[in-house]
């Protein structure tokens, strides 16, 4: 742990929020904090869907009169944040009138990620000293405002500084996952096999505009949809593959948000037929489901499905000729 640094004067800790009297500065040599959280110029400033990411700019001031050492920054975030990486970091004598004097990162995945430590000169000519950084965060939780609280102490002040907590929007959002099965797991030439494909919503809002992209194995071909569609989504204007198709295309569905009933979901079955000549071994199809607003699901090497007969085994190597 950091030693506290003796001021020599009956104000050792004289902490200062940003707006207070300045009254206080000609009490010792000591600086005073104030800390800021914003939105970056160039960043969206909300609100965000869970799963997102936030971008957020972490500002530390020292009003003075005297120097602040030993600076110590954290965020105070709720539970369902998790620090993701710090995107601008000031170096060693980075800042305005800064100094870096032991490197202390913020620790991937903590709703209070901490960063140290800092020695901020006194104010000169009528300019403060500061600490600026910038850091993004990953969005989760239910729908709602949530409080994000920037923090900041050194060895000049007798306590945490607390800046004022800005309000960050979370929107509903839809979540999405897929799943694959193959029936029958095995076949052989010429042999009808049939997929389902299965996307869920388990997200608080609908999945607009929906689509599936499914890249089927070399040694099957797509012959018809079955329909109806299993599951809850409503259907628009369908966009449906046609009969010979190796990569399929379905668009055109909403799903609904998750409820005490279960998520949204869509079935998608489609008969195929194995080729003539297929080489024996294992295949797998896979996927990727978006909807309109960008969220987006993969799936990939699933629903084996395996080729009975002999795998394909290369000639031999001709030697070259001689010349």
């Amino acid at each position: 742990m950091r030693g506290r640094r003796l001021a020599g004067s009956a104000c050792l800790g004289i902490l200062a929020v940003a707006g207070l009297s300045p009254a206080l500065a000609g009490c010792g040599a000591s600086g005073q904090l104030s800390v800021t959280l914003a939105y970056p110029k160039d960043a969206t400033g909300g609100p965000f869907q869970a799963g997102g990411t936030a971008q957020f700019e972490l500002t530390v001031t020292n009003n003075g009169p005297g120097d602040a050492d030993g600076i110590l920054l954290a965020v105070d975030m709720p539970s369902s944040f998790r620090y993701k990486e710090t995107d601008s970091l000031p170096p060693p004598t980075g800042g305005t009138g800064g100094v870096r004097t032991e490197p202390l990162n913020a620790k991937v995945g903590s709703t209070s990620p901490t960063w140290g430590y800092w020695d901020l000169g006194a104010p000169s000519g009528g300019s403060l000293t500061t600490i600026d950084m910038k850091f993004t965060v990953e969005i989760n939780g239910t729908p709602g405002s949530y409080n994000v609280t920037p923090r900041a102490q050194s060895e000049n002040t007798a306590g945490t500084i607390d800046g004022k907590p800005l309000v960050v929007v979370v929107n509903p959002s839809a979540a999405l996952t897929a799943s694959a099965k193959v029936s029958p797991a095995t076949a052989r030439a010429d042999s009808s096999v049939t997929y389902t494909v299965t996307v869920s919503n388990t997200g608080s809002a609908p999945a607009e505009g929906l689509s599936v992209l499914i890249a089927l194995p070399p040694v099957v071909e797509y012959q018809r949809t079955v329909q109806p569609f299993g599951g809850n989504a409503s259907e628009g204007e369908l966009t449906l593959p046609p009969a010979g198709s190796v990569e399929l295309f379905y668009s055109g569905f909403t799903l609904p948000a998750a409820s005490n009933a279960g998520p949204g979901y869509l079935s998608l079955t489609f008969v195929t037929q194995v080729i003539p000549e297929p080489v024996g071994g294992s295949y797998s199809i896979s996927a990727q489901v978006s909807d309109s607003t960008g969220d987006v699901a993969y799936l990939g090497a699933t629903a084996a499905l395996t080729i009975a007969g002999a795998p394909y085994t290369p000639g031999p190597t001709l030697a070259p000729q001689a010349t």
